[in-house]
């Protein structure tokens, strides 16, 4: 651009001019559009609209570029820039590839051809002739423009798109939307150590690619998806699948310490440094501040040995003792108390041998209620209610 203009080729740089604003333009627009979809028609989203241009724009710019050297976790920024910027980097450098450097490129070619024809032709003007002391660069500068479109379409677009096994038109409306809210570029550069989920994911476009994006992820201590909308009582549906690579690979999520599924804060650092019975012996089963039915589940199977096919003595008897229990909870005379099905329970999800269809039953509505049923409770109340009434 600059250069146009120094050999006085007016045309030729007003449209190298447009081309470098324009895709500031585009920027600004996707970001406005990111924030009125995440914080609503607020002050932020105004203040953006009518000033982010261009000072917005360059100082996210800034942020970006410091993001690969890890300054955004030193720097007193709101979690919400930390978490946004990773995205906003992946969506911006494609913009610029592709609405100013593909162009760019193109134009460079166009004036080095016509350049040489005209000098060669004994037809150039002071322009021209101007412009043919800084032809030597243009060769340069259109190797380079092909080079980070190439590495920026091939690295950067099309392997992560392999990579989380997803379309390539999928990928580009994810770029477009700037991660759709979810810091799915921030998770793979471990750029976040805690994380809530905003919104309920969908079942076939958000939770395979946040799920991907966790597996890579090794800095994240604390993940909130109580609004996620996902099924975790369920093996293979929902966040079954998270939670089957968490308790198999010690990698997926190595610094998670704790993981919400509805309201209670599950521990998983501590069951995965083997201190499951201690945490069990401080949690009260479905009474106030304690796990309720589905969280238990989600802790059985965190505390799980063994892959599904596991079917050693360890768990035949664990399942036996299981078995037993599930008789003693159920029938009429000398059955169990609370006290003892909650010990019993705590020794067995501990020892982690137990199946989830054995832990399942064991908290079900019909055990639980013979547990805590009393000559004024004889008809089939709400057995939560009735445990947790029975714990004060």
């Amino acid at each position: 651009c600059v250069m146009f203009f120094a050999t006085q080729n007016q045309v030729w740089g007003s449209e190298a001019a447009l081309l470098l604003g324009g895709q500031y333009v585009i920027v600004h627009w996707r970001v406005s559009t990111y924030l009125l979809s995440a914080f609503g028609d607020g002050g932020l989203y105004r203040c953006f609209r009518w000033f982010g241009l261009p000072f917005g724009v360059v100082a996210l710019d800034v942020l970006m570029l410091l993001e690969p050297f890890g300054l955004l976790r030193v720097l007193p920024l709101p979690e919400e820039i930390r978490q946004f910027i990773p995205s906003y980097k992946a969506t911006r450098t494609v913009i610029e590839v592709t609405c100013e450097s593909l162009p760019q490129c193109l134009l460079q070619s166009y004036v080095l051809v016509v350049v040489l024809k005209r000098v060669q032709s004994g037809n150039a003007e002071g322009a021209d002739e101007a412009m043919y002391d800084y032809a030597v660069l243009l060769p340069t500068s259109i190797c380079i423009s092909l080079l980070a479109m190439l590495k920026t379409w091939a690295a950067e677009v099309v392997f992560d798109a392999r990579s989380a096994n997803i379309s390539l038109r999928r990928k580009l409306e994810l770029l477009w939307a700037v991660g759709k809210g979810l810091p799915l570029d921030a998770m793979k550069k471990n750029s976040l150590t805690k994380w809530v989920c905003p919104r309920e994911l969908g079942k076939e476009e958000d939770v395979p690619l946040l799920f991907k994006a966790l597996e890579s992820n090794s800095s994240i201590t604390h993940l909130d998806l109580s609004k996620g909308g996902l099924l975790w009582d369920a093996p293979g549906e929902g966040g079954g699948p998270l939670l089957d690579r968490i308790v198999s690979d010690a990698s997926v999520l190595a610094r998670l310490e704790t993981l919400v599924v509805e309201t209670f804060d599950v521990p998983v650092g501590r069951f995965r440094r083997g201190e499951g019975e201690e945490v069990l012996l401080g949690v009260d089963m479905f009474a106030a501040g304690g796990p309720s039915k589905g969280e238990m589940l989600v802790m059985g199977r965190l505390l799980r040995k063994g892959g599904a096919g596991d079917a050693g003595a360890e768990q035949h008897k664990a399942e036996k003792a299981a078995l037993g229990l599930l008789e003693r909870c159920r029938r009429r005379e000398g059955r169990i108390d609370r006290a003892g099905w909650m010990t019993e329970l705590r020794e067995l999800m501990a020892e982690g041998r137990m199946g989830h269809a054995y832990l399942e039953a064991l908290v079900g509505a019909e055990t639980l209620f013979p547990c805590v049923a009393t000559p004024t409770l004889t008809d089939h109340t709400d057995a939560v209610g009735a445990l947790a009434l029975s714990a004060e």
